[in-house]
């Protein structure tokens, strides 16, 4: 199964024009599920909704919730949330907000998607942590939230042949690989759920640094940070028969064309999972 994973930088600088480039990038990596984060829908019956908008556009099915309702530029209201866009069917989502921790409240969430997939069911979780750079504390807070909500997930025993959904947990988790929230999924410090580890998919199949909040974007240039890789696919620990392992991994929606807005201030990362 191919996985992606994009934040789309909600309705910030010009976001029609870069709405375009985020579908061509999306169609150009055909995957089987994206999660997406930072989307955004107007408030209020009848408004648009961005993953409704670009699953239509790529003829995917798509769950989208949100919590946060923050004004646009031009005083629109609009729910920021997360989505999940799937080739097959979505038989039930669910929407974890998670906690502040004293900073300002952004709207980050973790979203479910259930899928059933051609090979048997996919859980595939949308994230959005704290992007600010010194809270990590936030990050930490929000990983056991995240964790905990992965660990709540209920689904019935699976039958004899049949098998258990393949937890996918994909997002923008804004701190880098050696950062203590990213040790927290990947085993390296003290896990918030016992058992629950994930494998960062850039680290098993991937090749350079991988990074995704770029020097080479021009949006996130004008920061004047250093790059770093910041969001993740990442998949289960390989069981037997290799389900879980990833084969291929890549960074996406990093093709600038002068004089072209990129599709967001973020790259993308997405990877090719044995299930």
């Amino acid at each position: 199964v191919r996985v992606a994973t994009l934040s789309v930088w909600w309705r910030h600088h010009e976001w029609e024009e870069r709405q375009e480039r985020i579908v061509e990038a999306l169609r150009g990596i055909n995957a089987d599920i994206i999660c997406l984060q930072d989307v955004w829908a107007e408030a209020g019956k009848g408004g648009k909704n961005q993953a409704q908008a670009i699953a239509e556009a790529l003829d995917l099915k798509f769950a989208f919730e949100g919590k946060k309702t923050i004004n646009d530029g031009d005083g629109v209201p609009c729910i920021t949330g997360c989505a999940v866009l799937s080739k097959w069917n979505i038989t039930a989502s669910s929407l974890k907000p998670l906690s502040a921790s004293g900073y300002e409240d952004e709207g980050r969430c973790v979203l479910r998607a259930e899928i059933e997939g051609e090979r048997g069911p996919i859980h595939a979780y949308s994230a959005s942590l704290c992007t600010k750079l010194g809270a990590s504390d936030a990050r930490i807070a929000q990983v056991k939230e995240v964790c905990n909500f992965i660990k709540s997930a209920k689904s019935p025993p699976p039958k004899e042949g049949e098998k258990a959904p393949l937890p996918v947990l994909c997002g923008m988790f804004g701190g880098a690989p050696d950062s203590d929230e990213l040790r927290m999924l990947t085993g390296r410090a003290p896990v918030p759920v016992k058992e629950l580890v994930f494998v960062d998919a850039w680290e098993s199949a991937g090749e350079g640094p991988g990074a995704t909040w770029s020097t080479t974007n021009p949006f996130a240039s004008a920061e004047l940070l250093p790059s770093k890789r910041t969001s993740y696919v990442m998949a289960p620990p390989p069981s037997a028969g290799g389900r879980g392992h990833v084969t291929k991994a890549a960074v996406f929606a990093n093709s600038l064309i002068p004089g072209v807005l990129p599709p967001s201030c973020h790259y993308g990362v997405v990877a090719d999972i044995r299930y």
